[in-house]
């Protein structure tokens, strides 16, 4: 549900108009968030929330680019995926995430700073299915993986059929179509027009029960709302089970009894971040239209004093905050890796390692090519391949 919020905003934004004579009579006064566009609303009435959104998200962009991008890598790792599924589901994740970062900074340029990138045709059409897809596709991931776990705590027998790699690819795959059926339908509904990207005036007839409104908020309700609540039951499943066996003292000390525990610790970890990331954000868009009506015609200074509109204004705020809330689960689970995951911190540094001792042989091959010969001051000693070789060995 992160920063979807121009599903809800895009008919006043895209009504915007210049507003400069605030003497006019109250009846051609149009309302702010059609005489304002978004970045500008939010400077004049709510600075702070704008100021939120322009300092965190940048931050949650680098965080997301370098975090994904070394979660790929090492879940990615032969040694790691070979027998292990989850890490297919957690690397699948990781690109998904990265890829809605990178579509998302499109998204903000507008919203939050008034550029607009999207007013092309074709790719007004075809960016709302790719920006949604990775952002449905990565809920339904940890569904995934969290039915994935329930198994293999809950019908250990069932593991070896149904905990396997070649099966995690296949729900993967399913997984991705089903998140493209549901976005496919979003290159109908936006639209190039006037020079703008905006939402097709037919999908919008009825207003509220549009099939616009009633597809969106149907398939969001659909992935925020009742997939985390369906990872949510699965995940009390798999506490309950774990208690009943620890009870029992089924749960062993060895090293691969110790693994298995990790694993299920960082997964349930995983799940419950989507969970409290999702589901708040789900529940503050809903208020969207439970919200009193606000009082239209008003000039700014009257509106800095109506009630109606104050309101608003800190519902916009709460809503901000939880947006960057959400925002970080695409961004932050390479945390909860490096804490829960052991496997995952050890690869994590053995990758750093080998780079480092990388560079450290490269910057003395260097150095031995910048000696010169004692012999011949116009001539550089320079090494063989047999000898950079010996050497970037020796560094490693």
């Amino acid at each position: 549900m992160v920063n979807t919020s121009y599903t809800l905003d895009a008919l006043s934004i895209n009504m915007t108009t210049a507003w400069t004579n605030i003497s006019s009579s109250p009846e051609t006064i149009p309302s702010p968030d059609q005489r304002y566009p978004h970045h500008e609303l939010l400077e004049i009435f709510i600075p702070s929330a704008l100021l939120i959104d322009r300092v965190a998200t940048p931050i949650f962009y680098v965080i997301g680019a370098i975090g994904n991008t070394l979660s790929a890598k090492v879940w990615l790792e032969k040694r790691i995926r070979s027998n292990n599924s989850s890490a297919i589901y957690l690397a699948t994740l990781a690109i998904s995430d990265l890829l809605f970062l990178m579509l998302h900074i499109l998204v903000d340029l507008k919203y939050a700073w008034g550029f607009h990138p999207l007013k092309y045709p074709v790719l007004c059409e075809v960016f709302f299915v790719l920006y949604l897809v990775p952002q449905y596709l990565s809920p339904l991931l940890v569904l995934g993986f969290t039915i994935e776990r329930y198994i293999a705590v809950c019908h250990p027998f069932k593991k070896e059929r149904y905990c396997t790699p070649r099966t995690a690819l296949k729900a993967i795959v399913c997984l991705v179509v089903f998140s493209v059926l549901l976005c496919v339908v979003q290159a109908w509904f936006w639209t190039y027009s006037d020079g703008a990207c905006v939402v097709r005036p037919e999908a919008v007839v009825g207003h509220n029960s549009s099939i616009w409104s009633i597809w969106t908020w149907s398939t969001e309700i659909i992935i925020f709302m009742l997939v985390p609540l369906t990872i949510l039951l699965f995940n009390i499943l798999v506490i309950k089970e774990i208690k009943r066996l620890k009870n029992m003292d089924l749960i062993y000390h060895q090293d691969n009894h110790k693994h298995w525990a990790a694993t299920t610790v960082m997964l349930l970890s995983v799940s419950f971040y989507v969970i409290f990331t999702t589901l708040p954000a789900t529940l503050v868009y809903s208020m969207t239209y439970v919200l009193p009506e606000r009082t239209k015609n008003l000039t700014d200074a009257q509106i800095r004093t109506d009630s109606s509109w104050q309101g608003y204004f800190s519902y916009l705020m709460i809503r901000k905050i939880v947006e960057e809330i959400c925002l970080s689960h695409y961004a932050c689970n390479i945390f909860i890796y490096l804490v829960t995951g052991v496997q995952f911190r050890k690869a994590l540094v053995n990758n750093i390692r080998y780079v480092l001792n990388t560079l450290k042989g490269m910057k003395r091959v260097k150095n031995y090519q910048q000696v010169p010969d004692k012999g011949d001051n116009d001539k550089k000693q320079t090494m063989t391949s047999t000898e950079i070789m010996t050497t970037c060995m020796a560094v490693n």
